[in-house]
């Protein structure tokens, strides 16, 4: 199974957009997906092993909702005969390319400092017309609070983190409660009271525990996303 089939509809669309505009931007560039969705024992090891900054104890990783909310991926150097098709594997490549990760005679930090920042700003440049809120922005790793400099490597060398962005996020979540017959109110993308008590009465409706994430403006369990997208039409 390809990997981002686990991936949220939506996600996958705008990453296919934003990973074709880079790979036609940067022809000499090209995406190899890594992952999307990920088992809770996964992320805790991540965790402990001090690969990624979320707690899943305590708060969730995107990567936990399924389907999933995050992509991660690894940036790689590619002839352009080679490739691929809508500017991404999502497989081991089967051609000859190099990674783009760790620093070493060829590649040095301000190179892949510069090869990250570019693929970034493709991210987050291409909003799906679909759904105005649906932007990939960067995520885990690239945001970690002792980095002032959002376009700084982590301490460990990783490949970009991408996801939705938090409006994007609510805006399904409403979304997905309308197909339900349950009023969230205005379909604006911004978690309010009406969003809070329309999804409390979902949670109720489905026999689920409804304990909302701590410090996020989305802050959807992920049981509750789970069922929220086990029948809707969204995306």
């Amino acid at each position: 199974m390809p990997l981002l089939d686990n991936a949220h509809p939506v996600l996958h669309k705008v990453f296919d957009r934003a990973a074709a505009i880079f790979a036609e931007k940067f022809p000499r560039r090209a995406i190899r997906v890594v992952g999307s969705t990920r088992a809770f024992d996964t992320q805790l090891r991540a965790f402990k092993s001090g690969k990624s900054k979320l707690d899943p104890r305590i708060k969730p990783s995107r990567h936990l909702y399924t389907p999933s909310l995050a992509i991660d991926c690894h940036i790689y150097a590619v002839e352009p005969e080679n490739q691929p098709v809508g500017g991404y594997w999502q497989t081991k490549p089967g051609v000859p390319a190099e990674l783009i990760l760790i620093p070493n005679k060829k590649w040095s930090y301000k190179d892949i400092q510069h090869e990250y920042r570019n693929f970034g700003y493709e991210m987050q440049a291409w909003p799906d017309s679909n759904l105005k809120g649906a932007r990939l922005v960067w995520g885990g790793s690239w945001k970690q609070a002792d980095v002032v400099d959002r376009w700084k490597l982590p301490r460990f060398f990783d490949g970009p983190h991408v996801q939705l962005s938090d409006k994007c996020c609510v805006e399904l979540t409403q979304k997905m409660l309308v197909d339900h017959d349950f009023n969230p109110g205005p379909i604006d993308g911004l978690w309010g009271g009406k969003t809070r008590s329309a999804l409390a009465a979902f949670c109720a409706s489905r026999g689920i525990s409804m304990e909302l994430v701590p410090g996020r403006k989305f802050p959807v369990p992920t049981n509750a996303w789970k069922a929220l997208c086990g029948d809707s039409h969204v995306g």
